[in-house]
């Protein structure tokens, strides 16, 4: 204290023997004295040294104007403790700039600056709230306030301040609704909310703000719909509005921002499509959608996006090729995992780069395994010859099959698939587990034999006519029906779909076999469909058969009737008129 007193004489008698060097009033040098005892000198780069020694106007950090104190910049010293109630007496202050120290206290000593035009207060220890008399300092046009523990909620008196420019209150812990008012601020260019607990919706008042170069709003609990009049914002550079939960879609028009460099949308409850527009976005550098419920494809007009280093459409529902992003060649950092896409186009993006954490495309979502007369198959994409598909039966490896996405299952049970790609290494598409009740026994209408693959000491065979299960016994159909082998002769047709089991030991069930007429084209004798000779079960096809024509070239000259038609590459069907061929199914 005595120390104080004593360098508060030194510092009157130094003002008044100094009159033309930088000489200021009374209560602005005390104030100033306040300062320096309250942080106790201290600082990392000897303010104790340098102040209290000549002229204020001499002062680190300090500016004179006409005897007033009218700056003050003492940002990155390392200051450490409160800021005096008696600093509210530098009323000629049009400059502050205390950020990056270690300050504490409130904010009520700026009320009387009402010549300040810019204030910066940031990354210190400050609590309590913004003084709503902010409002009254009508010549601000810089708030900086972010990284502080500011509380309460964003006082409405700001949306008064007709000069205000930038205004970051971001990093502190601000809570309840935007203000409205904030809308006024129509020559503000930068508003950065972001890092607080703020709610409730976006105020539609901001769609005034159409000078903004940064809106930042990120890391709050922002719900209600995306602010889709951002696309009116012609002067955008940076919009982050992710980690919030804002629903609704993108603005079609988003693509009118040519001047945006960054778009960080993540992590809200997006929905619908990507829009076209965007790629008209040709300063975009880093774009990111990660995290949301968008849908569709990835827009083709994305390949003009000639300056994108950072894309990200992680955590998503979107389909179809991702190739349009192989165009892109500045691009230094990819997230498309967790999507609904597929090898198609991963074959072009995946050599671009080692997959890593700046390269993401696995995994994806599950994909669909199709049944069809008890034939499994998948649609993996990308380049069949390339895929590697593993059939598994429960935990079970089946089969191993290169190029070839179709699987016919001779057991019944839970069967998956795993299909790699021998060009996108990273990415293992699993499909969905489909649960096979009955195999398919493919026969002619002379019969076959059905073999339980469960023995035991009694036998017991079933069919399922579509009502359920029951014994059957020996007749001019069946034989073996009390052992391990069923013999099936002379099955009519319509029997297409009934499905057969062995009972064993009176309780265990054999796998269930489904009845399927497959009649194949041989050709053997001529080009002619209506010659039983050139079918493989030496009888015509009819309207419960599956036909299957692998090669050849067939001529059909009546009128017929299948069930399903398969004519595979190399082959050909010529239906002469006036006849035609139906197929149910």
């Amino acid at each position: 204290m005595k120390k104080g007193i004593l360098l508060l004489l030194f510092l009157i008698a130094t003002v008044k023997i100094n009159n033309c060097k930088a000489q200021v009033v009374a209560q602005d040098s005390l104030a100033l004295v306040d300062f320096y005892n309250s942080i106790n000198g201290s600082s990392q780069y000897g303010l104790d040294t340098s102040w209290l020694l000549g002229p204020v106007g001499t002062w680190t950090g300090i500016q004179v104007l006409e005897n007033r104190v009218y700056s003050i910049d003492l940002s990155y010293f390392g200051l450490h403790g409160s800021i005096p109630s008696s600093f509210a007496n530098l009323t000629g202050l049009a400059s502050l700039n205390l950020a990056s120290d270690y300050l504490t206290g409130n904010l009520n000593f700026i009320l009387g600056f009402s010549n300040l035009q810019y204030l910066n207060l940031s990354n210190n220890q400050l609590t309590g709230r913004i003084p709503p008399g902010i409002g009254n300092l009508k010549k601000l046009r810089d708030i900086n306030l972010y990284v502080n523990q500011l509380i309460d909620s964003i006082p409405s008196s700001i949306g008064s301040l007709p000069n205000l420019v930038n205004l970051d209150l971001s990093d502190n812990q601000f809570y309840l609704n935007i203000p409205s008012s904030l809308g006024n601020l129509l020559n503000l260019q930068t508003l950065d909310l972001s890092y607080n607990q703020l709610t409730g919706s976006i105020p539609a008042s901001f769609s005034n703000l159409t000078n903004l170069w940064n809106f930042l709003l990120d890391d709050n609990q922002l719900t209600g719909s995306f602010p889709t009049y951002i696309e009116n914002f012609l002067q955008l550079k940076s919009v982050y509005l992710n980690k919030n939960k804002l629903t609704g879609s993108l603005p079609d028009n988003i693509g009118n921002l040519t001047n945006l460099n960054d778009a960080q949308f993540g992590n809200n409850l997006l929905t619908g499509n990507i829009p076209p527009s965007m790629g008209n976005l040709s300063s975009v550098i880093y774009l990111s959608f990660d995290h949301n419920q968008l849908t569709g494809t990835i827009p083709s007009t994305f390949k003009n996006l000639v300056k994108i280093q950072g894309l990200g459409f992680s955590n998503n529902q979107l389909t179809g090729s991702v190739a349009v992003l192989a165009q892109l060649h500045t691009l230094q950092s990819l997230s498309i995992s967790n999507n609904n896409f597929t090898f198609d186009g991963m074959e072009d993006i995946a050599p671009l780069h080692q997959p890593d954490a700046s390269w993401q495309y696995a995994p994806q979502a599950n994909i669909p395994i199709h049944q069809k007369n008890n034939v499994l198959s998948v649609n993996a994409g990308g380049t069949l010859s390339n895929n590697i598909y593993k059939w598994y039966n429960g935990n079970q490896l089946v089969v191993i099959q290169y190029g070839d996405s179709t699987f016919t299952p001779t057991l019944q049970g839970n069967y998956s698939v795993a299909v790699t790609n021998s060009t996108a290494i990273a990415l293992t598409l699993s499909g969905t587990p489909v649960q096979v009740t009955a195999v398919a026994a493919p026969l002619c209408i002379s019969g076959t034999t059905l073999v339980s693959e469960i023995t035991g000491t009694n036998y017991q065979w079933q069919v399922n006519a579509g009502t359920g299960f029951a014994n059957i016994n020996d007749n001019d159909n069946y034989v073996g029906t009390k052992t391990d082998s069923l013999q099936l002769i002379n099955i009519p047709s319509s029997q297409y779909g009934f499905q057969y089991r062995c009972i064993v030991n009176g309780s265990v069930s054999s796998t269930a076999f489904s009845i399927q007429f497959i009649n194949t084209w041989t050709g053997t004798v001529d080009s002619t469909w209506e010659n039983p000779a050139n079918w493989n079960c030496g009888v015509l096809p009819d309207a419960n058969t599956d036909v299957i024509i692998n090669s050849g070239t067939i001529v059909l000259n009546s009128n017929t009737t299948v069930r399903s038609l398969t004519i595979n590459t190399g082959a050909s069907l010529t239906v002469n008129a006036p006849y035609s061929v139906t197929v149910t199914h």
